[in-house]
């Protein structure tokens, strides 16, 4: 008769000899009615905050798109892995390391966080149209080679519309830039993720649409080195990150796996407000409630080839974009209706004459 109860919360089934001793609780995956229902909660509490006690017609005609749309994005994926891979393969990884990108990022990358996000987009929009929804669903779909267009392909055929009719696949495929700068901008938008090649993001933080979009931001980059692995350094770099989420400083991070664990509530957005927003930060056995600013961001920055090591919960908490310098060419080449391959083409043979002598073999 004890006056204590326990309760146990596990992301893992548990085995026979643990669940017959417990009342057990089991959560499974929402099916489309779940997603529906969720959509609609989300979009009518948006709705009730500008006044409006009912959502319109549009609102839910798009919102049953998305959910179904999520809920076969999901549970249809066996064809988009097989050609995730030949892009992969196409794009100098090795076979091995991309079938284990597959098994272990794919199936996680996006979810339910994603899916709630978009429907927050949806529900805060006045008069949701085409242009605005598939800048949503890039927004919060991207992150991987054509998953946003695969999003977007599925949400096309539930609204009914034909792509031969409205343009060809590629119009689902946004420029990153544009979608990294009304990230910045907008002030309810989740954190971000950059998934870049080697030191390519850091430098194409510097490109002027995106460092007009930033405030002085806080480079922080983390070291291998066994001494700033310890504890003690750990401590050190979270009391820095705290700092700046109580300023409100836009903070940049790049290689901090060892405590971004630490940061999930802040990555999650996950407040407590009572005159001021807080968040719960622990890192071992510490845990503290920090102030959040409300002009606070964070900007991680990950490299393409390690998004395997990464945590599955860290993947679907930010907005995901790919940031190289291909995307910088297809900016520039759309800007000007230029062909991307024409751009590289006049870059190799630039390269070739500066680097060789007229009259020398």
């Amino acid at each position: 008769n004890l006056p204590y109860a326990v309760i146990g919360v596990s992301n893992w089934a548990l085995d026979m000899s643990k669940m017959n001793r417990a009342i057990i609780l089991s959560r499974p995956d929402p099916d489309e009615e779940d997603l529906l229902n969720t959509a609609e909660a989300i979009a009518s509490a948006l709705a009730l905050k500008r006044g409006n006690h009912t959502l319109s017609v549009q609102h839910k005609s798009i919102l049953y798109a998305a959910s179904a749309s999520y809920f076969r994005f999901k549970h249809n994926s066996a064809l988009f892995e097989e050609e995730l891979k030949k892009s992969l393969v196409h794009r100098g990884i090795d076979s091995d390391i991309a079938c284990k990108f597959i098994e272990t990022v794919v199936l996680n990358f996006h979810g339910l966080r994603d899916f709630y996000a978009l429907c927050k987009s949806i529900g805060g929009m006045l008069f949701p149209d085409e242009k605005s929804t598939r800048v949503a669903i890039a927004r919060n779909f991207n992150g991987l080679p054509g998953s946003a267009a695969r999003f977007q392909n599925i949400f096309d055929k539930e609204c009914g519309v034909d792509n031969i009719l409205c343009g060809s696949v590629q119009r689902n495929d946004l420029s990153a830039i544009p979608l990294i700068c009304e990230n910045l901008r907008d002030p309810r938008a989740r954190h971000l993720m950059l998934i870049s090649r080697g030191d390519a993001a850091l430098s194409l933080l510097n490109l002027p649409q995106i460092k007009n979009a930033l405030q002085a931001p806080v480079i922080m980059l983390a070291s291998r080195f066994k001494q700033d692995l310890s504890h003690d350094q750990s401590y050190h770099q979270l009391s820095k990150i705290c700092e700046y989420m109580t300023t409100g400083r836009q903070l940049v991070l790049k290689d901090f796996d060892n405590i971004y664990g630490a940061l999930y509530d802040m990555l999650n957005q996950s407040y407590l407000v009572h005159k001021r927003r807080r968040c719960r930060v622990a890192l071992g056995n510490a845990a503290k409630q920090v102030e959040v600013h409300e002009t606070f961001r964070c900007i991680m920055i990950e490299e393409e080839r390690d998004l395997h090591h990464s945590d599955p919960p860290r993947l679907n908490r930010c907005e995901k974009q790919v940031l190289t310098f291909m995307d910088v060419l297809n900016d520039i080449g759309s800007q000007h209706s230029i062909e991307t391959t024409q751009i590289v083409q006049y870059l190799r043979r630039f390269c070739v004459d500066i680097t060789s002598c007229k009259g020398k073999p």
